[in-house]
């Protein structure tokens, strides 16, 4: 909840993201060819496999929808979502930290490999 100090007021920081997002899913969905949309997070994923089973229409083929946690709740919805174990994020974080000072050190992007867990057939 955020919390309005002019007005007073708790204001649910979902019902201003679902607000602000729609005219994104719109738009998205305006758009010819497009077969995948890829989330920031699994929230906003189910939101939009949610616009899109209300926005398409029967006979079309509906685009396939990405997460980004693999959060339990991703599981239970049956939403695809992308993977990135735990074990690789830690080594990669460390190896980051120990190389900070190394001529080796050359870019402060760090690349986790990860995999798409698939649940949309």
């Amino acid at each position: 909840m955020l919390i309005n100090r002019h007005l007073k007021q708790r204001i649910p920081v979902e019902a201003i993201l679902r607000k602000r997002i729609h005219p994104l899913f719109e738009a998205a969905h305006a758009q010819a060819g497009i077969t995948a949309w890829a989330c920031a997070n699994d929230q906003i994923g189910k939101w939009a496999s949610r616009f899109i089973k209300e926005h398409t229409p029967a006979g079309v083929a509906p685009v396939d929808i990405y997460g980004f946690d693999d959060s339990d709740d991703a599981l239970e919805s049956a939403l695809s979502t992308f993977n990135f174990r735990i074990d690789s994020v830690v080594y990669r974080i460390l190896g980051f930290l120990t190389n900070m000072n190394t001529e080796a050190f050359t870019t402060k992007a760090i690349e986790i490999e990860g995999m798409i867990v698939d649940r949309n057939r």
